[in-house]
């Protein structure tokens, strides 16, 4: 067993976290933005003051559209936080216009986003993975296009990678033009008990053909849509493989039975696929996919 002198040595010489606040009355970037009543206008100058590894964390307090779009998370270790406000959606909203809200690349990932509410505008979505291999985020209690319109809520195109990261506990809403998680290669991302709700393309959409991913897990997510969406619309995953999925769940609005919600074209043997369904639903029904 290690001595406990030696656990508080190390506790000690770890890092420690330094607060930032941002947004609410009276804020500039012209002040410390060190405690709440002296808050930064912007996410961007906060994380400026923000140091890789030492897990600092940004307070985002009431905020509209204050920074430059897109935010560039260029740190590592950094928790952006928004807190509780008094707008109608309860959470800071950001409205970007005809940007991303984020964009997450090489230089920075392993942190967290959470309790914001975004969207963009019809053809940018709000958050974009823009480089691959270091992108492990936690993002958790967003809401992606559900007040404002956006094209996607988070896309990860060719070329870019999701690896290891955690989406949980997210909406993805009505004002989605397209997908809710657009990912070309999501390797082991868990993606657990987020809400889609008729958003206009595919709930979660691994779209990438690329056969040597793993897709993590996929677990406890709930779909909406009405009537006589087009097969996959819950989730569809195009070649990759090694994907355990369950508990998922897709309503549409009516009883009879329409097209399936779930959709997986990787090959395996004798017309099963290379992914690992367990038990998921549509409607009332528990429901394998189609092997296209």
């Amino acid at each position: 067993m290690p001595n406990w002198k030696d656990l508080l040595s190390d506790r000690i010489k770890a890092p420690v976290g330094h607060e930032f606040f941002v947004g609410g009355s009276g804020a500039s970037d012209s002040k410390s933005g060190q405690i709440a009543t002296e808050p930064f206008e912007k996410i961007a100058t906060a994380l400026a003051h923000c140091v890789d590894g030492r897990h600092d964390v940004i307070w985002v307090q009431d905020y509209w559209a204050n920074d430059t779009f897109p935010i560039v998370y260029n740190k590592q270790c950094v928790h952006i936080i928004g807190l509780m406000t008094k707008q109608p959606g309860g959470w800071p909203m950001m409205n970007p216009g005809a940007y991303p809200c984020f964009q997450i690349g090489t230089t920075g990932g392993y942190g967290e986003i959470s309790g914001l509410i975004m969207g963009a505008d019809a053809t940018h979505p709000c958050i974009e993975i823009t480089a691959g291999g270091n992108t492990r985020m936690w993002i958790h209690n967003c809401s992606f296009g559900e007040h404002i319109v956006a094209q996607d809520g988070i896309i990860s195109e060719i070329g870019t990678e999701l690896v290891w990261s955690i989406i949980e506990d997210n909406v993805f809403g009505k004002a989605l033009v397209r997908d809710g998680l657009r990912i070309y290669s999501p390797s082991w991302t868990d993606i657990k008990n987020n809400r889609f709700s008729e958003y206009g393309g595919i709930g979660i959409n691994y779209y990438g053909d690329n056969a040597a991913a793993r897709g993590g897990w996929l677990i406890g997510n709930r779909f909406f849509k009405a009537i006589g969406a087009a097969a996959g619309w819950a989730i569809t995953l195009n070649a990759i493989q090694m994907t355990k999925l369950d508990d998922n769940r897709a309503m549409e609005s009516g009883v009879a039975p329409q097209n399936n919600p779930y959709k997986d074209t990787s090959s395996g043997v004798a017309g099963t696929t290379k992914n690992a369904w367990g038990v998921n639903w549509s409607g009332g029904l528990t429901i394998m996919p189609d092997a296209a």
